[in-house]
């Protein structure tokens, strides 16, 4: 069972595993409330009720905040320290652009040195502003606020209340949970144990990081100091944090930042993330790489190899005060409830001694097509090591001293031999930027692709992800890069929301398929912009010649892909980084001048059915003509009339 959209979990592995403990003194502090008829058999008796208070219109609240106050006030001749947070009425301001609106009562912690003090919010149904939103969807908005806006914050925990009725909520870096209900009157030892596990919590235990600390400059500037091992980094700015945006996620914050114990405050980048427990540490991946690119010869490059990769200076997992390294699973005692499963996070910092522009930063479209072809020749470089990349977007790509790197190393994998396929071999990517045939799952550019797998292979070779897959990769960054600022022309528009989605659909990746197969001329001749995107159109029509023709054979390329000695007449992935290479270069002196300006306001979305009829069509026609040519339609402005 799930409760808006969030597994349901029962109240007593919320007591057992995930609520801080606080040994048996709570019998203590039951009988005092007893004694003082706080309770009468059994039952919370006074102040009155929650659900009385509700019937009568009263400020719930308060009232909230009178009953924990009254049990804190008894706990304190019992607790063994004194209590790190306080329950208190938020005050309600304006609502957000989304609908939501502050949390109703939040646990604040007392510790006045934090940047972010809430450590736990509250909704309660008679706060409601809003019916088209529930208690539980504004709590979920409240506890992602809190995840998204404290970097030092692991998890949150959240309450509902409903009349008498308790929820408890547990949303981390990789999944979310909630408890079954309690009754805060029939079930007073419940609500009881409920805030004295919180209010006497640790900073940690309430989901801080102990590893990371706020602090002011001279100026008065806020700043973070961020342990990586046992060194210390203070942050100057920071850098990235388009990950943190949703709270189950990698939550990547990347940060210039310097040594604290180095005068000269030399500049490094450091990143914090939660990574995949099955990826590899890309800090490890880094350095192994550029002990493999020094043996490389023979390279004609206008930087050395290691120019085109960052350089780690320090990395590691980060623990906890027990010194274990932290991951989401640890968080719930090492288990998740029974029948339910999640991805497992673990949390990784490292740092680089390069400070990075992301190619999405820039303003010189010149610029960022040549941080295109850089990042091309960095993918040329793994290749020739035998590797494919698996995550290139438009994060993954920075000019350091003028010159485009490729970062993100944690799924890149051999592309060839006969390897084990684990979960990490679905890794997808970041959908904006993903191959077609990724994002799918399985080949396409051949009609009689599906046909030879089936009678050839049945269900023993999955598909693979290859070098075309990330040069394609680098092909959507650049028409991204195009088409973002011209998303006021309509015709753009239903393009770009068709092609660039938050997360794919069947329809998304077939019209992202077409593309390649078609084309995506989508400005007009007269726009500044049009003659970049026809370079960037004609690779795209490259892309789909080998393609087509590496997949005319899948029971030999399936061969070829297992087998890790190189044939003797060269492989078909041997050409594409140099092709598009030239492209890249052959752009960015065409786009001499041109910058990204802000992209221009108005325009509205655009019905995809058009293009989605054309699909079915197209593939169709595939079918019946059995058509591997790239010329099916000479452009997309075709395929979408």
């Amino acid at each position: 069972m799930s409760v808006a959209g969030v597994p349901e979990a029962p109240l007593e592995f919320f007591l057992d595993a995930v609520l801080p403990s606080v040994a048996d003194w709570h019998a203590s502090v039951d009988r005092v409330l007893a004694k003082r008829d706080h309770i009468k058999q059994g039952h919370w008796h006074q102040p009155s009720p929650f659900s009385s208070l509700v019937a009568s219109g009263g400020e719930l609240e308060e009232h909230l905040e009178l009953v924990f106050n009254i049990i804190l006030d008894v706990s304190k001749s019992f607790a063994p320290r004194s209590a790190t947070c306080c329950l208190v009425p938020m005050p309600q301001g304006e609502t957000a652009s989304d609908g939501a609106s502050p949390p109703d009562a939040a646990l604040q912690l007392l510790d006045t040195k934090s940047r972010h003090t809430t450590a736990v919010p509250f909704r309660l149904n008679s706060m409601r502003n809003s019916e088209s939103f529930s208690n539980e969807k504004e709590l979920l908005w409240s506890c992602e606020d809190v995840l998204r806006n404290d970097p030092c914050r692991r998890f949150t925990y959240g309450i509902t209340v409903d009349g008498n009725k308790f929820r408890i909520w547990f949303p981390s870096r990789s999944h979310g949970l909630v408890s079954t209900p309690f009754d805060g009157v029939t079930d007073v030892s419940y609500l009881i144990q409920l805030f004295l596990r919180l209010a006497f919590a640790t900073p940690e235990q309430l989901g801080c990081d102990t590893t990371m600390s706020y602090l002011v400059d001279s100026t008065g500037c806020p700043q973070m100091a961020l342990k990586v091992g046992d060194i210390v980094y203070i942050t100057k700015r920071l850098l990235s944090d388009h990950r943190s945006e949703v709270n189950c996620g990698r939550a990547t914050r990347v940060w210039e930042a310097f040594r604290e114990d180095d005068p000269q405050r030399t500049p490094v980048a450091v990143k914090d993330l939660w990574m995949p427990a099955y990826a590899a540490q890309e800090g490890n991946q880094l350095m192994e790489l550029h002990e493999k690119l020094r043996g490389l010869t023979h390279l004609c490059l206008p930087y050395p190899p290691s120019r085109y990769f960052l350089t780690v200076a320090e990395r590691g997992f980060v623990p906890t005060s027990d010194g274990v390294d932290d991951d989401t699973l640890l968080m719930l005692g090492g288990s998740m409830p029974h029948g339910l499963s999640a991805s497992r996070l673990k949390h990784y910092r490292i740092v680089f001694q390069q400070v990075g522009t992301p190619i999405h930063s820039l303003n010189s479209l010149s610029e960022v097509m040549r941080a295109l072809a850089d990042a091309t020749r960095a993918l040329q470089l793994l290749y020739q090591l035998g590797f494919v990349h698996r995550d290139v977007s438009a994060g993954n790509i920075l000019v350091v001293d003028g010159v485009g790197t490729l970062t993100d190393l944690e799924f890149m994998r051999p592309y060839k031999g006969r390897v084990t396929f684990s979960p990490s071999d679905r890794f997808m990517g970041t959908p904006n930027f993903t191959a077609g045939e990724v994002a799918a799952g399985t080949y396409g550019y051949a009609s009689h692709t599906f046909r030879a797998v089936d009678v050839l292979f049945p269900a023993k070779r999955p598909f693979r992800h290859n070098p075309f897959h990330d040069v394609e990769s680098t092909l959507w960054i650049g028409i991204w890069v195009l088409l973002y600022r011209r998303r006021h022309v309509p015709k753009v528009k239903e393009f770009f929301d068709a092609h660039f989605p938050r997360q794919f659909t069947e329809r998304t990746f077939n019209l992202r398929m077409l593309a390649i197969c078609c084309g995506f001329l989508h400005l007009d001749r007269s726009d500044p912009f049009y003659s970049v995107l026809e370079i960037l159109h004609d690779a795209r029509r490259q892309l789909y010649l080998r393609y087509a023709s590496f997949e005319s054979n899948i029971g030999s390329q399936y061969h070829f892909l297992e087998n890790e000695a190189a044939p003797s007449e060269g492989s078909p992935f041997d050409d594409i980084h140099s092709v598009f290479i030239a492209h890249y270069e052959k752009a960015a002196a065409c786009a001499e001048g041109l910058l990204l300006q802000a992209p221009c306001a108005g325009g509205s979305p655009q019905r995809q059915d058009v293009l989605a009829e054309k699909i079915v069509k197209f593939q169709a026609k595939k079918i019946e003509g059995g058509s591997n040519g790239p010329e099916c339609c000479s452009d997309v402005s075709r395929a979408s009339k």
